[in-house]
């Protein structure tokens, strides 16, 4: 398990209707993990993104119907173990340039194939830095996340990044430049702003840059 990686308990409420419990079902814990696993995986829970594949059942109540639902539904109980991506402030990560504007640069973390963590490095955070200049789409570098935000059933999580260099380089020149602690509080507040009018439909990646 990596740096980023960490177990969360789930305990969650899961609906099986009628249909779904027809045909030839051979393990019913399964058909209600695979409900489950449609709730929770692939996307982000109050712990954080939940990896594909990870949920594994602990226990589960015997069902019941809800009173005043109206529904056919049977309800269960369910607490399961999985694997979530949470990175603490402070964590570096490695990622590939997937996009470069006037804002900055982009990477996306993937986790078995889907995208799992979206960060922002802000060019305003690194002015002055010839390699950070330098990069082009497609190159490996180093990121220290210094702030994430997600909230339930979010694609991905989102996270503001400091730029350290080429993935297996030292950094060239300063991170952060004496006389930018100015610049930098601007920069956080002002991304949502130069997000927005660089690409569409990245609005929600611009919201969580303004977190501080």
């Amino acid at each position: 398990m990596s740096h980023m990686e960490q177990l969360a308990i789930f305990e969650e409420k899961v609906a099986l209707s009628p249909g779904q419990l027809h045909g030839n079902i051979t393990s019913f814990d399964d058909v209600l993990m695979r409900k489950l696993r449609l709730q929770l995986e692939g996307k982000c829970s109050k712990h954080g993104f939940v990896v594909p594949g990870s949920l594994k059942l602990q226990s589960r109540s015997y069902g019941y119907m809800e009173r005043g639902t109206f529904t056919s539904d049977t309800m269960y109980y369910i607490k399961a173990e999985g694997t979530v991506y949470n990175p603490p402030n402070g964590t570096v990560v490695e990622g590939v340039v997937s996009r470069k504007s006037k804002a900055g640069l982009y990477v996306i973390i993937k986790v078995n194939a889907v995208e799992a963590i979206h960060i922002m490095i802000v060019r305003d955070l690194h002015i002055g830095n010839v390699e950070f200049d330098s990069i082009q789409l497609g190159e490996n570098i180093r990121i220290e996340i210094k702030k994430s935000r997600f909230q339930i059933n979010d694609p991905h999580i989102l996270s503001i990044g400091q730029f350290l260099g080429r993935a297996g380089l030292a950094a060239v020149g300063p991170s952060e430049p004496s006389g930018q602690e100015s610049v930098k509080t601007v920069a956080v507040e002002e991304a949502s702003e130069a997000e927005g009018s660089e690409a569409e439909g990245s609005e929600a990646e611009g919201e969580a840059v303004t977190a501080t």
